[in-house]
């Protein structure tokens, strides 16, 4: 068996990895549509995320977000994003993350359950892209 080494190849093998990456963010249920990660990006803009979060550039006045669903289980992320002020009075993880962030706590944003998935989406497709894990 021949094995062609070239642009081919490589293409190849990036379509592969990007596949590898799309099935596991699948099977982890966090979207990949393309509608639903671009409502993410539009709320994140308009919500102001930006303003204490980034996603691959370090912390701000809160955590960086790349990777967030290899910390935190995707439960766990659709409390915080649901309702963080009762996340912070009631989970040890969410109160740990307010001390470690100079008691800056996250306000609720009132987002449906459409917005968190939304949000969600949008932070995984942008971790991929970075090179991240798209969970």
């Amino acid at each position: 068996m021949a094995i062609r080494v070239g642009r081919a190849v490589v293409l190849g093998l990036s379509a592969a990895v990007l596949s590898v990456g799309v099935l596991h963010a699948q099977a982890s249920g966090v979207s990949t549509d393309a509608a639903v990660i671009k409502k993410g990006k539009a709320l994140w803009n308009s919500k102001g995320c930006m303003g204490c979060h980034t996603i691959g550039k370090g912390r701000g006045a809160g955590p960086d977000l790349m990777g967030v669903l290899d910390r935190r289980s995707l439960d766990w992320v659709q409390r915080w994003l649901h309702d963080p002020p009762a996340m912070q009075q009631s989970d040890s993880t969410a109160k740990a993350l307010v001390a470690q962030f100079n008691n800056t706590k996250m306000p609720n944003l009132q987002l449906s359950d459409e917005e968190v998935t939304a949000l969600i989406a949008y932070v995984a497709d942008q971790g991929s892209k970075m090179g991240g894990k798209s969970r």
